[in-house]
């Protein structure tokens, strides 16, 4: 899979891949800046976890477009099991 179709991947409106996306995101930031703030490691792995935590960012905001995109889209206003319209404006 090449780069670009994972990017379509990621942001591809799909509730469930959406949150695992933002969930993880905020999990590897969370751990990263943890050890980085605990721990006094050197400054060569400061920086290795400083782009861990800006490429979980980035999986984070394409899980958020994903989501978004979910949210919005007309398919995510019927209700399951029924043959509803969009509601009136």
């Amino acid at each position: 899979m090449s780069p670009l179709e994972r990017f379509f991947w990621a942001i591809a409106p799909v509730q469930g891949r959406s949150i695992a996306l933002v969930l993880g995101s905020t999990l590897v930031i969370a751990l990263s800046g943890g050890i980085a703030v605990l721990f006094d490691p050197p400054r060569s792995f400061k920086t290795l976890l400083a782009l861990i935590m800006l490429a979980a960012w980035l999986v984070g905001v394409c899980g958020m477009v994903g989501y978004f995109r979910w949210l919005f889209s007309p398919s995510s206003y019927r209700q399951s099991g029924t043959d509803s319209t969009r509601p009136k404006e």
